[in-house]
């Protein structure tokens, strides 16, 4: 990757994406979380690489954890986690109905403890953020 690559990702990534949604503190179930991730789209398919991927997904986590106070114990991880009482049918079905904010709080808590939970609730996961455009990287 050239150096006009790298300075078009920070400055699509911050100039662009970053200080268009900063501000905005979003209630867990609006609307406009859609037009956010669609924002997402498209900073990762002008800069298709996985630093940028990486970059976005971290400034959407972040948005996320402002809109929701920091993150704290996030219930619904909790409920997917090997630590729930749920059958992991359950589990998987209950990721079905995450918005992309508790699904990537799911993945940064499996990311700090991966033991934590069933490889198909994160494989779940990933297809539902998939479906919505967004690809991890592991």
């Amino acid at each position: 990757m050239n150096n006009d690559k790298v300075k078009g990702i920070f400055w699509k990534s911050y100039n662009w994406f970053w200080n268009k949604w900063k501000d905005e503190v979003l209630p867990r179930e609006s609307e406009r979380w859609d037009e956010v991730v669609q924002d997402v789209r498209t900073v990762m398919a002008e800069y298709d690489c996985r630093m940028c991927k990486k970059i976005v997904l971290a400034l959407l986590t972040e948005l996320e954890e402002r809109s929701w106070g920091n993150g704290g114990d996030n219930v619904r991880a909790y409920k997917v986690s090997k630590e729930s009482e749920l059958s992991l049918d359950e589990k998987i079905e209950a990721v079905k109905g995450y918005g992309v904010a508790d699904l990537l709080y799911v993945i940064r808590e499996f990311e700090e403890g991966p033991e934590k939970y069933e490889p198909e609730v994160i494989r779940q996961i990933g297809l539902q953020l998939m479906d919505r455009g967004i690809m991890l990287m592991y």
